[in-house]
């Protein structure tokens, strides 16, 4: 699965990096700078905040079957997007940081901000 993909290339143990409900502390976040949007900029957004070194906490939920309605998601080109992610994070890991990246904790240095999932 691509949650397992972003696992093994984050060095994370996180069950999901494709959940859209999230909750983040602005300072792990604000002033992030983002290449994608929509679906993969929920990813990146998880992989940047790790790769940061913020401390994200992950709640479990269930997640429910459409049962109206059919998803706008472009299935084959948002995989590509996904693999093509996971290459450019795999480099940012191997150069041994982020582009555009700051040091978590923003005003508080020395505590590493909070993230907060729902998947």
């Amino acid at each position: 699965t691509l949650s397992a993909m972003y696992r093994r290339v984050l060095r994370s143990d996180l069950h999901t990096f494709t959940s859209c409900f999230r909750g983040y502390r602005r300072s792990a976040i604000v002033g992030m700078p983002l290449e994608h949007s929509g679906f993969l900029g929920v990813a990146e957004t998880m992989a940047r905040t790790i790769l940061a070194g913020a401390a994200v906490t992950e709640v479990p939920a269930t997640l429910e079957s459409r049962l109206i309605g059919r998803s706008k998601m472009r299935v084959v080109p948002v995989i590509l997007g996904h693999l093509r992610l996971l290459r450019r994070l795999l480099r940012w890991r191997a150069r041994g940081g982020l582009p555009g990246s700051r040091p978590a904790g923003g005003a508080d240095a020395d505590a590493a901000p909070r993230v907060a999932l729902h998947a």
